[in-house]
């Protein structure tokens, strides 16, 4: 019996007595909290209206030098509705600029 007293519950006892009187290390966990960012809806909504192109029985009907006016005012409203898209996009790609930079100023 003293044998196991001194291979088992000797160390057992030391162990415990060791590990009560060391003092723990306090380690500070640095957290940061993750809040999405999203594209404001107002550069998201749908609210440019595309033209109507001529309607068939008008444009078949009407003198060639008229069809050429109205296929070129149709182009000319596409190139405009195009023009209101890349402006759209571009304020997207400001605002997305904008937040990046608010981003890495933090870190």
């Amino acid at each position: 019996m003293s044998r196991v007293i001194q291979i088992f519950i000797i160390p057992m006892i030391l162990l415990i007595i060791l590990g009560c009187a060391s003092k723990p290390k306090i380690v500070y966990v640095k957290t940061s909290v993750v809040k999405p960012i999203y594209v404001p809806d107002t550069l998201l909504k749908d609210d440019i209206e595309l033209p109507v192109p001529p309607e068939r029985h008008v444009f078949i009907k009407t003198t060639p030098l008229r069809r050429e006016t109205l296929l070129v005012n149709h182009i000319l409203d596409l190139y405009k509705v195009i023009g209101k898209y890349k402006l759209k996009l571009k304020a997207v790609r400001d605002y997305n600029k904008a937040i990046k930079k608010k981003i890495d100023s933090h870190e």
